[in-house]
């Protein structure tokens, strides 16, 4: 039997419709194969499709749907008495599931739970936000997922009396009533700092399988859910995970469990899919099926490209591959037929987030030209990249141009994995990582997102290979499991470099002011490392205790590396090792050239570029008429997480001509060491390092460049702008329209009113 070629060839369908609206009926939308023997008789008998939508609907629990008040049937009359009580009881349109969530969360102090993407679980978790009282934290495993609930929370939150932050801190006290925070795990540890500052009555952990991890994030992960317990016991706890089937493994391994401690796996399903092979060599797509015994095991053939339908539909594809393919921009010779699809798209708003990203990123859209950036061009045509070193405000405008349904290709890494709601109406696996499953089941996810029309809301799931289909159709039919124990808990190959922050963890000694195990600070600030410390404050300042100039840059910045290597490698205990040493020393040289220069993000990426790519010995032979297409680029060293032992020596550019040095590239390495090692990792452990120097010496040089470290500058005025959320970008454009600023508020001259809404959106839920 052949499931699919039966209702494609109108074999018995309404019989088959009937059945399975019955089955939906009885047991719920949780069968894969009820969705996607839907989603083929919607595509293929609309008509029929459409006389039994409003009882797929209700049977789906679909009830925040515009849906007719009238009942044909008896089944339909008890589904819609179900959504009244539903509605009453909660006040909202609530599924099923979702009522269910809301109920749990309210009678349990900790609750983990699973569910598949699409089923509004973000909808649930406003009401949650809304409903508090008191300080909610949301904790979310990338700065992508942060942008979506800030601005989803800004647009549903009115009350400006709520701050919105995307950091830990208590600012605007005179005008706030409580505190909404949106952090990675990293940076939540920032809390730590506040706990007689904070009354917080719902801890959320959203993606919370990146507590599944081998890695330092997932030992992080653990270590911040056991410290947020211990300092936080009056908090609701809630994780969401998508697509596992032991949810309670959070409770189990970060020893939750209590009289109110519960978990729940849901399997309901708010959208159909069809899932098809696609064949490049004879340019043909396939459909098959997931459950072969079911659907059918044998693949049937598709009559229509669902690429290209989408692209001349307005609709929206994403493809996923691996990061070295999309910044490398292999896709446009793979993806070439559908990449000539895509004409230059003719819209104001795309000026404006083009123009606004040239501002921004520094790059160009003149191919011919220096500073060309390929990924900014690609948009006039809608199509789009989007991975983890794309800078936080770069990726804002990228969402918000696929939000805007501007977007035809998407070409993007694991990014999108994390849950980020963007709108696709394929999905295709350019890559698949079978030793991933939860990673593959979270891609499919974002295929088809349900919508409030009253419509029942389909996707498309493509694969390249038979091999592909066969690990496809096992992955969504076995069940996904974290681990239930915690690298805290057991001896693993983090513990050379990381024993001391498990010590602490667990024996809740962390010096909470400074998010540091006490052993490393004392190894940063006692006997030789104070001195070491001290070296540093002698080389930045000179003798009358002034910060030295930037014309002094050259003349410092190896001997100013060194010292601060050697305070890194005492929190460490170890020397680093030559590929760790010559990433740190470009850190600390982008960390020094930003503090005496104030250089912007675009001036960075610009001045790396130039040295990347020979930019003055071209130019200087061009003028001589010389050639320079000989040259190579110089060395630079590209991103990586400290601390990595065996980290080898490199160049992001080896074997590159220095006139084909990519300025994208520069642009996400640039910011990888911006965001991932410097703001956070370095800043952090310097801060602490120098601010502990001071207290103990009272050496005001040590204060002083503790506030550079953490902010780039020592203004008071300029930190507490940037304590507000302002980048140096923004303070140069509303620095003139500040009266005053500090833990209070803001005191805006009138003069607020006339700035561009663009430029002011930062600061906009201070204007009172």
């Amino acid at each position: 039997m052949n499931r699919i070629k039966n209702i494609i060839e109108g074999r018995e369908v309404e019989a088959l419709l009937q059945a399975t609206i019955d089955n939906i009926f009885v047991n719920g939308p949780v069968s894969i194969s009820d969705m996607e023997t839907l989603s083929y008789i919607k595509y293929y008998h609309a008509k029929l499709f459409e006389r039994y939508k409003q009882s797929i609907l209700l049977a789906s629990g679909l009830f925040y749907k515009p849906l007719n008040t009238e009942a044909k049937n008896l089944k339909e009359l008890i589904l819609q008495d179900y959504r009244e009580v539903i509605s009453t009881n909660l006040a909202g349109n609530y599924t099923p599931m979702q009522a269910d969530l809301l109920k749990s969360v309210d009678k349990n102090n900790v609750f983990s739970f699973s569910a598949p993407t699409s089923t509004g679980k973000s909808y649930v978790f406003r009401r949650l936000i809304e409903s508090s009282e008191h300080d909610v934290v949301i904790v979310v495993p990338s700065r992508a997922l942060i942008n979506e609930y800030y601005l989803n929370l800004t647009k549903s939150i009115v009350d400006t009396s709520i701050n919105i932050l995307t950091y830990i801190d208590i600012i605007n006290r005179a005008h706030s009533t409580r505190n909404v925070f949106i952090v990675t795990p990293e940076r939540c540890g920032m809390i730590f700092n506040h706990v007689n500052d904070l009354r917080i009555d719902l801890m959320l952990f959203d993606e919370a399988q990146l507590s599944d991890e081998m890695s330092v994030r997932g030992l992080y992960y653990d270590g911040l859910v056991r410290r947020c317990y211990h300092s936080f016991p009056e908090a609701k706890f809630v994780f969401a995970h998508p697509f596992i089937a032991n949810p309670d493994a959070q409770i189990v391994k970060n020893h939750l469990t209590g009289q109110y401690s519960d978990s729940k796996a849901y399997s309901f399903r708010n959208i159909g899919q069809m899932f098809l092979l696609y064949n490049s060599d004879k340019n043909k797509y396939y459909h098959f099926g997931i459950d072969k015994s079911i659907m059918g095991g044998t693949r049937t053939d598709c009559y229509f490209d669902p690429i290209e339908r989408a692209i001349h539909t307005n609709g929206t594809v994403l493809v996923y591959m691996s990061k070295s393919k999309v910044v490398n921009y292999d896709f446009l010779r793979e993806y070439d037929r559908y990449v000539r699809m895509c004409p230059e798209i003719n819209a104001e708003i795309v000026d404006d987030i083009i123009e606004e990203l040239k501002q921004y990123t520094g790059g160009n859209t003149s191919e011919t030209g220096d500073y060309y950036s390929r990924f900014i061009s690609l948009l006039r045509r809608g199509i789009v990249i989007h991975h983890g070193s794309m800078p936080l405000r770069t990726r804002s405008l990228v969402e918000k141009f696929v939000n805007n349904k501007l977007c035809r290709l998407c070409f993007s890494t694991s990014t999108l994995e994390q849950g980020i709601n963007m709108p696709f109406d394929v999905v295709l696996l350019d890559r698949f990582e079978s030793s991933k499953p939860l990673a593959i089941k979270n891609l499919i996810g974002r295929a088809g997102r349900s919508s409030n029309k009253d419509d029942f809301d389909i996707g498309y799931v493509v694969v390249t290979s038979n091999v592909n289909m066969t690990k496809l159709r096992n992955i969504l039919l076995e069940e996904s499991k974290i681990k239930d124990y915690s690298s805290l808990d057991r001896q693993d190959a983090l513990d050379e470099d990381f024993h001391d922050y498990k010590e602490a963890i667990n024996n809740h000694t962390m010096d909470d002011r400074f998010n540091l195990p006490p052993v490393v600070l004392q190894r940063v600030v006692e006997g030789d490392g104070s001195q070491e410390v001290r070296n540093v404050l002698d080389i930045m300042f000179d003798k009358g205790g002034n910060l030295i100039p930037k014309e002094k840059y050259k003349d410092i910045a190896s001997s100013a590396a060194t010292g601060m290597q050697k305070i890194y490698e005492r929190s460490l205990g170890r020397i680093l090792g030559d590929g760790e040493k010559n990433v740190f020393n470009t850190a600390i040289q982008l960390m020094l050239i930003r503090l005496l220069f104030h250089a912007t993000f675009k001036q960075l990426c610009r001045w790396r570029y130039y040295n990347a790519s020979r930019l003055k010995e071209r130019k200087q032979r061009e003028k001589k008429g010389l050639k320079s297409d000989h040259l190579t680029s110089a060395f630079v060293t590209g991103f990586s997480d400290l601390p990595k032992k065996d980290l080898p020596v490199f160049s992001i550019f080896k074997g590159t001509k220095a006139k084909d040095v990519s300025y994208d590239a520069i642009l996400y390495d640039t910011y990888d060491f911006l965001d991932k090692l410097i703001d956070f990792k370095l800043g952090e452990l310097f801060y602490a390092a120098f601010m502990s120097y001071f207290e103990k010496n009272q050496d005001e040089r040590a204060e002083r460049f503790s506030k550079l470290l953490r902010y780039g500058t020592d203004d008071s005025r300029y930190i507490w702008m940037i304590r507000y959320g302002l980048e140096f970008e923004d303070i140069e454009k509303l620095n003139a329209h500040i009266r005053s600023i500090d833990a209070n508020g803001i005191d805006f001259y009138d003069s607020i009113h006339d700035v561009p809404e663009k430029d002011k959106e930062v600061i906009k839920r201070y204007i009172n």
